[in-house]
This record gives structure tokens, C-alpha cells and sequence, in this order.
């Protein structure tokens, strides 16, 4: 991060946020809700947003078919992802509770989550945000989140669609 492509904003409305619209993720870290992010993931994720953006990444993904077979295997084991995201290990999980939210279009979800209007608005985000909790999960080696990743179908896919889709640009 560069003053290029970051900059300190003490009046953003949210603790950290990459802005499409002139290239740049904000942070301010005297949001009351900063203490509770994983910088790394956090930054991690807005990055991936930031080259995304650039380069039209996400929209290449093509996963249709893996997010309705993750949908299928969400809602017919609803009640443990309910419980998994609301228990002590992942309640403060945002990468998780953001990628159920997506999938589940909040029906589902942990503490933290876009609401349902934000995934109708635009529906190209839900494979961005999938993106960018994906990448941010699996580059920062969150063990745990890529463990439940990996244990839903079509999530799965998902994850080997995205981390070969950005591997395959960074060559």
C-alpha cells in the first residue's frame, strides 16, 4: 500500500473500505469497530478488491453451478451454520460470516455481513466478495475458514476457481 492507493480517512463511516470509484482503500483506525478487524485479513481483502477492480478478475470466475450446489449443501445443514457462526471459535469470523452472507444472500450469516439489499443491488457481487474473503483467507492462511471452505460443495470449487484464476494472473 502506497499513498497512491490507501490513504487515512478519520471520518470514513466504516473502519476500512476500498472505494471503486477513485481507486483507493480508506481506513480509519479511530472507528470505533477497527479494534475488532484482522488487519491482515481486512487489508488483504480490500486489496484483492483493488486488483480485481483493475484487471476484471471476478468477472471471469464463471461458478453458477458450484454457488447453487453450495446454496444446496448451506440450507440443507442450515441450523449447524447457524450454530457454527454464532459459537464462541467463529462469531467474530468476518471472512466466514461474509461468504455465508453472500451465498445465503444473509440468510445466513455470522456478526458481520452485508445485508441483502447490497447482494441485489449489483449481482456481479457476489463473486467479488467471494473473491476477495476467499483470497484473503487463503493468503493470510487462515486455517480454520479455509477448513470450512473446503468442507461445503461447490464452496470448495469456488476456492479452486478463485486461487487459480489469481495465481494464474500473477504469473
Amino acid at each position: 500500500l502506497t499513498s497512491n492507493n490507501a490513504k487515512i480517512d478519520d471520518n470514513l463511516n466504516v473502519p476500512m473500505r476500498y472505494n471503486i470509484n477513485n481507486d483507493k482503500i480508506y481506513i480509519n483506525p479511530n472507528h470505533p469497530d477497527f479494534k475488532y478487524y484482522d488487519l491482515s485479513e481486512s487489508l488483504s481483502h480490500d486489496i484483492i478488491h483493488m486488483i480485481d477492480i483493475r484487471n476484471n478478475i471476478s468477472n471471469k470466475l464463471n461458478i453458477d453451478n458450484e454457488l447453487r450446489r453450495a446454496r444446496l449443501q448451506i440450507d440443507i445443514d442450515e441450523d449447524k451454520y447457524i450454530k457454527m457462526l454464532s459459537s464462541s471459535k467463529y462469531e467474530d469470523n468476518m471472512t466466514l460470516s461474509d461468504i455465508f452472507s453472500a451465498v445465503t444472500n444473509s440468510k445466513i450469516s455470522g456478526s458481520y455481513n452485508h445485508s441483502s439489499k447490497y447482494w441485489l443491488e449489483d449481482v456481479t457481487r457476489i463473486e467479488k466478495e467471494l473473491s476477495a474473503n476467499i483470497m484473503s483467507a487463503y493468503l493470510t492462511n487462515n486455517k480454520d475458514t479455509l477448513d470450512i471452505i473446503n468442507s461445503i460443495s461447490g464452496l470448495k470449487e469456488i476456492k479452486e476457481k478463485v486461487v487459480k484464476l489469481y495465481n494464474d494472473y500473477t504469473k
